[in-house]
């Protein structure tokens, strides 16, 4: 087992956005629309950006009792299907540019369908 494969596997297991670069010309991304359906066993998430441009990533953010965690997504999904949330928990979102600049986070409004 080489140090790419313990990297990969314990530390960095999952993706990161990069570092911001301000310094580099573009502007940052309008803060997303964001819904999703709450169903008997799974959560749909579907989102959109307001821009004409579409980020190169999204942070999807989920809250479950108290606890929120973050999910790194490339720009071209729009929909995750989320597993069970309670009532209670809360689904966020926002877009990143190529450049790193995050936009402001937008809370998702629960809707019928997606």
């Amino acid at each position: 087992m080489g140090i790419d494969d313990v990297l990969g596997a314990r530390v960095y297991d999952s993706p990161a956005l990069i570092p911001e670069t301000p310094w580099l010309p573009g502007e940052t991304p309008r803060a997303p629309r964001a819904r999703y359906t709450l169903g008997p066993s799974r959560v749909e998430a579907c989102f959109g950006d307001t821009t004409l441009i579409a980020p190169r990533w999204w942070v999807l953010y989920v809250k479950r009792e108290k606890v929120w965690t973050a999910r790194v997504l490339p720009g071209a999904v729009r929909q995750m299907a989320l597993g069970a949330l309670a009532p209670t928990d809360s689904v966020a979102l926002s877009a990143v540019d190529r450049t790193g600049r995050q936009g402001a986070v937008t809370v998702a409004q629960r809707v019928a369908r997606c």
